[in-house]
Formats: C-alpha cells, structure tokens, sequence
C-alpha cells in the first residue's frame, strides 16, 4: 500500500521502515504525511496533530481547532514541521544560569536583543555565553530568541486581528517582511495563510503587549 507513497514514521524507525519498504518515499523528519488517501505519523504527539487535520477536513478548521483547545494542544503544527521543537527541546536544566536567561528572553521576545548584551546580562563573554548555551540546549542563543519569537507571533495570528506590522513589533521581528521572510524559510507558509488556516473564530484586535 505505501510503494511509491510519501510516508513517515518515529525517527527511531526510519531506518526499519525504509528496510522493510524500499519503495516507499520516505519522509523521515516529518510529524505526518498524507499521500492518495494513506495517513501516517511520526508517533504518539504526531497522531494528534494528524488527527486535527483528519477532522478539519471531515468538519473544518473552527471544530479542528476547539479540539485542540479541549485537548490543550498549544499549537498545530504543519505536515512537514520537524519532529522536534526547538523551543521545547532546547530548554536548559533547572540548575542551569541558562534557563534565567532563556526565561528574561521568553518574558521579552519584542526587545531589540544581541548576542552581546545578552552575554552582559549572563556575566559572560559572547563566546562563553555561545558555547555553554550550545553545549547545554542545543541550538545557539539567537536560534532560541528567533524561534520563541515565531511561536509568539503564531499565536497572534491564531488568536487576534492584529496586522502583520504589529505582530512583527510585539514579537521582534524588524517589520512584516522580515516575519514574512521567517515564516517562509521555517514553517513554508506566508503568515497570511497561516491565520486564515488556524485564526480562531472570535479574535481580539486589541490585545495589549504583555506588562
């Protein structure tokens, strides 16, 4: 059945499957795939984020989404979103000084930060502050801040009226291109298709910056 079909499967089984299937096109990143009627997931998170997509084509996106909000899924990810998140992934240990800075970037994604006042702030040089960051989360500082701040703009595209230069402000970004440009290269999807896809169905156009 999958000969020849775009499928994917736990990160730990890729290479299990593609023994098992040598001719099935095989995505081995992606959360889920959808290809002539045959769905596959990547695991147990993954099967919910396919089964949303399954009810919103079967009922639209209004019931996808009020599923997921009874479910307390925080975001609906895309077919070809990596399997792992950075954001959830890359948080440092509890005894870690990383995780205070990680915390006073989450609580401030719309300040103009840079690598060096961020190591200021740490009481580091830049390069101790790129290396321990690296080594203990994974990905660099900046990589963090940028992706913190996509998911906060996501979140105000699902759930507000704001404009794209507002959302661009109040999560960062240098303007609605640079959001656009952001959107493009991480989740291939401009930001307007995003929120007409995953808005919900009542917004608040005047939600204010958090305190």
């Amino acid at each position: 059945m999958i000969d020849g079909k775009h499928v994917t499967t736990h990160w730990l089984d890729v290479v299990r499957l593609a023994s098992a299937f040598p001719a099935a096109r095989i995505e081995p990143d992606n959360i889920y795939a959808k290809d002539a009627g045959i769905y596959t997931a990547a695991g147990a998170t993954a099967s919910i984020d396919l089964s949303l997509v399954m009810i919103e084509e079967d009922f639209g996106s209004e019931m996808a989404l009020n599923v997921a909000k009874h479910l307390l899924v925080h975001l609906r990810r895309a077919a070809g979103q990596s399997q792992f998140s950075p954001l959830l992934m890359s948080m440092a240990d509890n005894k870690s000084p990383v995780l205070s800075l990680q915390q006073y970037m989450l609580a401030n994604l719309w300040d103009k930060h840079r690598l060096a006042s961020l190591a200021a702030r740490a009481h580091m040089s830049e390069r101790s502050l790129s290396r321990i960051f690296t080594a203990e989360c994974g990905i660099s500082p900046m990589q963090f801040l940028l992706q913190a701040r996509l998911d906060l703009a996501r979140r105000y595209l699902e759930n507000t009226r704001l404009s794209l230069k507002d959302i661009a402000r109040r999560s960062g970004f240098d303007g609605a291109e640079s959001l656009r440009r952001v959107f493009q290269r991480h989740l291939a999807v401009a930001p307007d298709a995003y929120r007409r896809r995953f808005r919900t169905s009542s917004t608040d156009s005047s939600e204010r910056k958090p305190a």
